[in-house]
């Protein structure tokens, strides 16, 4: 999906757009910065496929929420979230180094035993945890694994319900998570290559 506007230099709350770094199906991803501490990137997912009904509003406030309280050193944080132009968007921290799939291209071969068990580790303690929260990913991929500036995994994208991403059944499923990936090529967080 092309952007339907450039909205480059907008402010969206506290956050300032300074680059787009791609664009799925529902919405593009930018590289932003918050107005008073300018030195803090910010990866800002911004929906347009559909401006929201009041019902659905309350919806992805509701997602966003939950989505919120994972706090956990292997989750990529969720740090705000809000409407501009009645289109939603949620502001995430900026995984500086990739994605785990970016990272796997660059190799001429396969990992290395003790870097695959530290990646498995750390996915697998925030899956866990995700679980423990009654949040299910549904979309582990490694687009969905990103790198913080430190080298910690980081899971990411947990996608929305009110998007469809979830069960084709919803009676099945209660809970948040995403079947699909909510951006189809933008890896959430981080500037594609």
């Amino acid at each position: 999906m092309a952007c339907k506007k450039n909205y480059l230099g907008t402010l969206l709350g506290s956050y300032r757009l300074i680059a787009e770094c791609g664009c799925g199906p529902v919405g593009c991803v930018y590289l932003g910065k918050h107005i008073s501490s300018l030195n803090l990137p910010v990866a800002i997912k911004l929906f347009q496929s559909e401006q929201l009904s009041p019902h659905k509003c309350s919806q992805f406030l509701q997602e966003v929420r939950l989505l919120k309280k994972l706090k956990h050193p292997h989750i990529l944080p969720i740090l705000d979230a809000g409407f501009f132009e009645g289109f939603p968007y949620i502001v995430s921290e900026y995984a500086v180094n990739g994605s785990l799939e970016d990272y796997l291209r660059q190799q001429s071969s396969h990992l290395p035993l003790q870097e695959s068990l530290r990646i498995l580790s750390q996915i697998g303690q925030a899956l866990d945890y995700a679980h423990q929260h009654q949040i299910i990913h549904r979309n582990l991929k490694a687009n969905n694994i990103l790198f913080n500036a430190s080298g910690k995994a980081l899971l990411a994208d947990f996608g929305l319900e009110m998007y469809g991403q979830g069960l084709p059944n919803k009676r099945e499923w209660n809970g948040v998570g995403s079947q699909f990936s909510a951006s189809h090529g933008v890896e959430w967080g981080r500037r594609t290559t």
